[in-house]
Order: structure tokens, then C-alpha cells, then sequence
């Protein structure tokens, strides 16, 4: 079972994605917790324009991740169709290789349930 930590800050797409997943019975999904890091086998960080969630913010917690646990497997998620130059920028942090994948929050769930199955 894998353990994925979220920090969404949409509600409904944060609720719809802990319990998708949650009930698949293959992931535990928990909100983002500084101490719980270090047993996350997967980070899913949203962006957006809200202080705290910028691209520049979570590529610095993405870092930070990254110290406390190198091992694990770090996404952000965007809009790409309410905020397309937010889109662009975290394909270009995948391009950098400061993450390790993204994804756009209009895909399916069966999409990210088998997404999150291949990483």
C-alpha cells in the first residue's frame, strides 16, 4: 500500500481525491504533515495563485521534501484551463527535473489511480 500525502487547497478536488483513492484499499492518502513526510511514498502538491500554493513556494517545499525524504515521489497538480501559465511552468519544473511528474486536476480518477500505480 502506498502512503500519499496531498496538499490541495480546493476542498472538493482535496475530498474527491483522499477518497478515491482511500477506498481503492491500495493507497493511504493523508493531508500534507511535516512529520509524516518522511513515510510519504508520494507528495501531491497543488499550484495556484493563492499565497502558499505558488510555483515558487512548492518548488521550495518540494526541496525540503527532498531532504527529508529523498526517496519519495513528488507531483504538482494544476489547472490547466483556468491557469494555463501555471500549467506551462510546472511542465518546465518536470523538464528541470525539480519534480517528478505533474498532472492536471481535470484527469479521471481511474487516470491517477493508475498513474500513481506506475510511479
Amino acid at each position: 500500500m502506498k502512503t500519499i500525502f496531498t496538499g490541495i487547497s480546493n476542498g472538493l478536488i482535496a475530498a474527491s481525491i483522499r477518497h478515491i483513492l482511500n477506498n481503492s484499499n491500495e493507497f493511504h492518502v493523508l493531508p500534507v504533515d511535516n512529520e509524516g513526510i518522511a513515510a510519504a511514498d508520494v507528495v501531491i502538491l497543488e499550484v495556484a495563485h493563492t499565497p502558499g500554493y505558488t510555483v515558487d513556494e512548492r518548488l521550495n517545499e518540494v526541496q525540503s521534501i527532498r531532504l527529508m525524504n529523498p526517496a519519495c515521489r513528488i507531483l504538482l497538480m494544476c489547472d490547466d484551463n483556468s491557469t494555463p501559465e501555471l500549467a506551462w511552468k510546472v511542465v518546465l519544473a518536470k523538464k528541470a527535473d525539480l519534480i517528478d511528474d505533474f498532472i492536471y486536476s481535470s484527469v479521471s480518477e481511474s487516470y491517477l489511480a493508475a498513474m500513481l500505480h506506475a510511479i
